[in-house]
């Protein structure tokens, strides 16, 4: 049984205090620590009854952390993690989805593996060589296996990329993108960078390697040039959280997107063009990885949707059904009316609304200050209505179209500048 550390000084989460958080007593701190995150001062105080101020210290950090990652992992109460890596970690279903390309494989790599995220999903399926610069991320990466039962499978190397390359036939890669709070979307702004990176193809047959869904089109193209490739927007629950750029012989088409949880993909070349109406009973907000993925022209084909305006994402359609899709948004709207203040609070009030769901897109007002604005008129209300409000421009001309959300409301449904 591991001893509490005797340490007393920094905060640093050494291997030594790892290995005691580990055992059944530091099981139990951390089980306090988590009753105390809401008061970290509070909780360091509390624990240093029991353990050196050093070990107190990282106990109620890895309580906040986990706190933070229960939204990324469905072990985060178990798991360990380090600020900055916790940053850049996968969203566990995220990874879970991408790992099924390598599936076939006994053996994969992944360089850059940081406390494991990619690497535990990857090791449902196969073996991995996890390779990383950072002696601490390694060992995060060991006890974080350790709790997804999969520490037979991980074999971590402390090297750096690309200088070291396993002899595997797949390999996912993820450079780091973050400078401080500041994160990095050109794709040669990663360490390493992507045309770094690009050099494994020499020795690997398959690269699979993760970059901001931010990055802009014109500067992945001078890094890629005419290499054939395939880039995948992957979002969960609505919002895009990676671009994946696919190389050799398992790229499919040269553009898809996916979204999660719905296990779906969209693919095309991006190029698809589309009509532009403004008329239509029914108007479609595509899913955030079918916009950054220019697959809009895509989707309204297989909806024979149009374009409300050639500067929007928005799809229209005319139809007595209630057409869904998963890969995007769908509401029964009213026709485009000119946008102002005072008509917009007019209509609520005639209404009766008590609440407003306003969504901007090629917009500059502010949804925040808006709702702000109509307070008076929202807390009158007396019925349980709450439109949904694209504000938008049309034509040049600002715009108000009002409508209702059809099928399942979600998180999605909040105020928000899209």
């Amino acid at each position: 049984m591991a001893s509490p550390p005797l340490a007393t000084g920094g905060s640093e989460l050494t291997a030594e205090i790892l290995d005691f958080l580990q055992s059944p007593a530091g099981r139990d701190l951390l089980e306090e620590a988590a009753r105390l995150v809401d008061d970290p001062l509070a909780g360091v105080t509390a624990l240093r009854r029991r353990v050196a101020p050093a070990v107190a210290r990282v106990a109620m950090t890895q309580a906040r952390l986990r706190a933070r990652a229960r939204r990324r992992f469905p072990e985060a109460d178990r798991m360990f993690f380090r600020e900055d890596l916790l940053q850049q970690a996968t969203a566990y279903p995220v990874a879970e989805w991408r790992a099924r390309r390598f599936a076939r494989f006994p053996w994969v790599a992944d360089l850059c593996c940081g406390l494991g995220g990619d690497a535990l999903a990857l090791g449902l399926h196969s073996h991995v060589v996890a390779v990383d610069a950072d002696p601490q991320a390694l060992m995060l990466l060991h006890a974080n296996a350790r709790v997804f039962g999969r520490e037979s499978r991980m074999h971590p190397v402390r090297a750096t990329v690309p200088e070291m390359t396993p002899h595997v036939p797949a390999v996912f890669v993820d450079p780091g993108r973050r400078t401080g709070e500041r994160r990095r979307r050109h794709p040669e702004a990663g360490s390493p960078a992507l045309s770094a990176v690009l050099s494994l193809r020499e020795r690997v047959p398959r690269l699979a390697i993760k970059l901001s869904p931010a990055a802009r089109d014109p500067d992945l193209d001078g890094v890629l040039g005419d290499l054939p490739h395939e880039r995948e927007y992957v979002s969960l629950a609505g919002e895009c959280r990676e671009l994946v750029v696919w190389i050799g012989d398992w790229a499919g088409p040269s553009r898809r997107a996916s979204v999660l949880p719905a296990g779906l993909t969209l693919t095309g070349t991006g190029a698809e063009q589309c009509e532009v109406r403004s008329e239509g009973s029914l108007l479609y907000e595509p899913d955030a990885a079918v916009i950054r993925a220019g697959l809009v022209g895509r989707l309204a084909a297989d909806l024979q949707a149009w374009r409300l305006d050639p500067r929007l994402v928005y799809l229209m359609r005319e139809a007595e059904d209630e057409l869904l899709t998963p890969f995007a948004t769908a509401y029964r709207v009213e026709p485009p009316r000119p946008f102002s203040q005072r008509a917009l609070a007019r209509e609520l009030r005639e209404r009766g609304a008590r609440q407003v769901i306003l969504k901007t897109r090629g917009s500059a007002v502010s949804p925040e200050r808006v709702v702000s604005q109509l307070k008076q008129v929202l807390q009158s209300g007396w019925s349980t209505v709450a439109p949904v409000v694209f504000l938008t421009r049309l034509r040049g001309r600002a715009a108000m179209i009002f409508g209702e959300r059809l099928g399942r409301r979600t998180n999605q449904d909040t105020p928000s500048r899209s």
